[in-house]
C-alpha cells in the first residue's frame, strides 16, 4: 500500500478496495490525537495521475472522500456491527 505523494503529505494507506480501486488512508496530519485523524479513500487512478513532487496537501485532500472520522469508527463499523 505504500503510495510516496500520500506518505510526504500525512497519510497513511493501509488497505486497497479491491472492488473499486480506491486506497484508503489515515490522516496523520489531521491532529495530534487518535481521535482526529480521519480515514480517507481515494480513487487510485486519481492519485497516480497526481505529480509526486509538485501536488501540495491542499491540492491532494480535493480528491480524498472522507469515510471515517477516526480509525476507531473505522474498525466498530467493520468488525462489530452486525
Amino acid at each position: 500500500m505504500f503510495n510516496p505523494l500520500l506518505c510526504r503529505l500525512g497519510y497513511l494507506p493501509f488497505t486497497w478496495d479491491s472492488q473499486y480501486g480506491c486506497i484508503w488512508c489515515i490522516d496523520l496530519g489531521g491532529g495530534p490525537g487518535e481521535e482526529q485523524q480521519a480515514i480517507y479513500e481515494i480513487d487510485h487512478e486519481v492519485l497516480f495521475d497526481l505529480d509526486e513532487v509538485l501536488t501540495d496537501r491542499k491540492q491532494l485532500q480535493e480528491h480524498l472522500v472522507f469515510l471515517y472520522p477516526n480509525f476507531k469508527a473505522y474498525f466498530d463499523h467493520t468488525f462489530l456491527a452486525g
